[in-house]
């Protein structure tokens, strides 16, 4: 009898699991003060984090044969179901709160219709929503995507460093009556347009680039685009993005690839950001929310206060988005078992 070979394993980037679920703890507890001057640095040093997820999702966009690029819809799809399962959890909690008398139905209305301290993280969902959408509308119809993306990409963070860094450095913090750190916020959202394209092209063009950065210069892209916008922070505070910080996104995530798989492995924080990942992301402001407005308010002029409180969120948000993973293992798992005995 012949032998038949058994089906490759599929490789899987470990280190990038768990580059992904630290980053997530770590903005649990930062976002518990974020708007502290004690973390001003901080906040600075952790501006790479975001544009990393946009790469990640664009760089699983591309592949070589075009599988992955054709199952774009059902990737919208995924963060479609998210979206909705978010802002039904947030309307719920809303609901709760108001009958409670901590938010009012302004709040309520506007933290559904549009956004409030509560949904205001969801602005990264739609923003991949819609990353998909258009980019199967230029997949679909042929469009000449690398010349749109450039272009687009450029221009977004053109605008954001200027807004953000350039104009404010030089001393010029308003523009036509309107802040340039404002302007530079509401620029933030299309980040998704240059991150996922990087990752796309990053993917695409993967062998030149190994060729041609080795690993020291990644980990030195990496260290000096980290250190940089702490230094900058010192005189463009609060900017959501700086020049460092680009580049230490596209270095931690390449380094990712660097590690052979049986290195740096720690299962618990590659759970996090291989299993967890939506929930954690998606249940943050909830968890912060509860703790400042009902569990914690007679502690808030405690000097304990901020570190108990950022511990305290992180190790809920991570017990919730446990539950909530296992319970949705046990229902799919349900659901096929009945289906095959069926």
């Amino acid at each position: 009898m012949t032998e038949q070979a058994a089906p490759a394993r599929k490789e899987q980037n470990y280190v990038l699991y768990s580059v992904l679920g630290i980053i997530l703890v770590i903005l649990t507890g930062v976002k518990f003060d974020l708007y502290s001057d004690s973390l001003v640095w901080l906040v600075a040093f952790g501006r790479f984090g975001m544009p990393v997820f946009f790469i990640v999702s664009g760089y699983f966009l591309f592949s070589s044969d075009g599988h992955s690029e054709r199952s774009v819809l059902k990737k919208a799809m995924h963060i479609l179901l998210l979206t909705v399962f978010l802002k039904v959890l947030y309307l719920v909690l809303d609901i709760v709160y108001m009958a409670g008398g901590i938010v009012d139905l302004e709040y309520a209305v506007m933290a559904f219709v549009i956004c409030e301290e509560t949904t205001m993280h969801l602005w990264f969902v739609y923003a991949l929503l819609l990353l998909y959408i258009w980019w199967w509308v230029m997949l679909r119809y042929d469009l000449d995507i690398r010349r749109i993306s450039y272009i687009l990409s450029a221009i977004v963070l053109f605008l954001i460093i200027l807004f953000g860094v350039v104009l404010r450095l030089v001393g010029v913090d308003e523009v036509m009556g309107v802040s340039s750190l404002y302007i530079n916020e509401q620029l933030y959202p299309f980040i998704g347009i240059p991150f996922f394209t990087i990752g796309y092209y990053l993917h695409k063009n993967r062998e030149w680039f190994d060729r041609t950065f080795s690993t020291w210069m990644l980990v030195a892209i990496t260290v000096v685009g980290m250190i940089t916008p702490i230094v900058a922070s010192e005189w463009v505070p609060r900017s959501t993005l700086y020049v460092g910080s680009i580049a230490a996104a596209v270095g931690l995530f390449m380094l990712t690839f660097r590690v052979p798989q049986g290195r740096l492995r720690c299962g618990f924080t590659e759970y996090l950001g291989r299993d967890l990942k939506p929930f954690l992301y998606g249940y943050f402001p909830a968890v912060i929310f509860f703790l400042q407005h009902v569990a914690m308010t007679g502690f808030a002029d405690s000097p304990w206060y901020v570190p108990v409180g950022s511990v305290v969120a992180i190790v809920l948000n991570i017990l919730l988005s446990h539950l909530t993973y296992v319970l949705i293992r046990r229902i799919t798992r349900r659901g096929g078992s009945g289906t095959a005995s069926g």
